[in-house]
């Protein structure tokens, strides 16, 4: 007899049990400086979604390794590759190996610690790792770690993570590794693939966190990626072909929008039927939008919930609807807002206000101007009957946060109204 409990306790271990033969080429990388936490974190990840893991600081410190071993001098980058011309570096299982031998246990040595930057300045030697890194995928998920695995190993992974801490709270995670701001100084610094954070990565700061909370919030934004809201996935098969005959909607600019990562869309407000229409128009991507608390009603508020919409306020967003916008954007979502707040409004008030706070948050995402046309004449204010009028979706180039005066609330919001009058 089972206790209580029991039961659901063995589905919540199935379901940790990976993601599935969906997500069997799935790369995960995780990049850092020094006692960050990567390779704990990375570990973990991989085992509890059965993936491969490898760590590709290993290459670099089997290379130093071997060319020390060798009395090889550690300037010469030509001297150094001469090792590789007929033998390869071999990666099996988390262990290096070179001429059949493992050397694993060899290069975790002060020699090499101090080498190890080094050796992987050079621009001939990145190249060769990065094509070993690139092998340990064919076929198989994984989970790697490393300094530019995000940046340049895999640019176009969908899922990239950079794990920080402070540098007091390194060198306590780092007992052994006395030279450690001298090597984020080397790693930072280096012309060829420095150590980055790439713009599309989440930021993750280890400094309180347990390394199995940090495991659980990348599992979470991955699990995100995969999740299938099959009501939305409805939705967006049928309503195409009512608007698109009824409505006679157009769609314009399409390849405006990103394939990946996080962005947030800001159009101008006419209809209650804006959401939907401006949904259809970039139906390759999910849509989150907010609509006011008092449309959640029974049946009408669980059918838009399970649509992506969110409740929020008249006066504002609160800190439950701000709590899941940077929710949805860290997990690599869309957010639909109108930065006029209402319908034919003309001050953009709650929506840039969330887009300057995101800002001081640090969560930068590009925004997507959009232009609606029509969807008033479809249905106006207070109507309930939707005619059969021509609507139009011109959806713009991203602005990127960095081209704009963030800290300005009214020149932000300016600049973001303009873009999409001038539509």
């Amino acid at each position: 007899m089972e206790y209580p409990g029991k039961k659901k306790e063995r589905k919540k271990k199935r379901k940790r049990k990976g993601l599935g033969k969906v997500a069997s080429n799935i790369i995960i990388t995780i990049d850092g400086p020094s006692g960050s936490g990567k390779t704990t974190a990375a570990k973990l990840v991989a085992k509890k979604l059965n993936l491969n893991y490898c760590n590709s600081g290993n290459v670099y410190r089997a290379i130093t390794y071997l060319a020390l071993s060798k009395n090889i001098d550690i300037s010469s980058e030509k001297e150094i590759m001469k090792l590789f011309s007929e033998k390869e570096i071999v990666i099996k299982n988390d262990s290096v190996y070179f001429d059949d031998s493992d050397i694993t246990p060899y290069f975790r040595n002060k020699d090499v610690s101090e080498n190890v930057s080094t050796i992987a300045s050079y621009k001939e030697i990145r190249d060769y790792v990065t094509n070993i890194l690139r092998k340990q995928v064919k076929g198989n998920g994984i989970v790697m770690e490393g300094r530019d695995i995000g940046s340049f190993v895999f640019p176009d992974c969908p899922f990239k993570f950079y794990l920080d801490a402070g540098l007091s709270i390194r060198k306590e995670r780092r007992l052994d590794d006395s030279e450690i701001e001298e090597r984020d100084k080397k790693d930072s610094s280096r012309l060829y693939a420095p150590l980055v954070r790439s713009k599309d990565s989440l930021l993750i700061k280890t400094d309180d966190i347990p390394s199995d909370m940090v495991s659980e919030r990348i599992i979470e934004k991955v699990r995100f990626h995969f999740k299938k809201n099959y009501l939305y996935f409805l939705a967006s098969v049928i309503l195409p072909l009512f608007f698109k005959i009824f409505l006679r909607l157009s769609v314009f600019g399409a390849d405006n929008i990103p394939k990946q990562g996080p962005f947030m869309v800001a159009s101008n407000h006419l209809s209650f039927l804006d959401p939907p229409v401006i949904g259809i128009a970039f139906s390759k991507r999910e849509l989150h939008y907010f609509a006011k608390k008092e449309l959640f009603i029974p049946i009408f508020g669980w059918l838009i919930s399970k649509l992506n919409a969110h409740p929020v306020d008249r006066s504002g967003f609160n800190k439950e609807t701000i709590k899941n916008v940077i929710k949805i954007l860290e997990n690599g979502g869309a957010v639909l807002i109108f930065p006029e707040g209402t319908r034919g409004g003309k001050k953009a008030e709650p929506g840039i206000g969330m887009i300057t706070y995101l800002s001081n948050k640090n969560i930068r995402t590009p925004i997507i101007p959009v232009k609606v046309i029509g969807t008033d004449k479809a249905l106006g204010r207070g109507e309930i009957i939707i005619k059969p009028r021509k609507t139009t979706v011109i959806i713009g180039r991203p602005i990127e946060p960095e081209n704009l005066p963030l800290k300005d609330y009214q020149k932000t919001a300016e600049i973001v109204m303009k873009k999409i009058e001038t539509l």
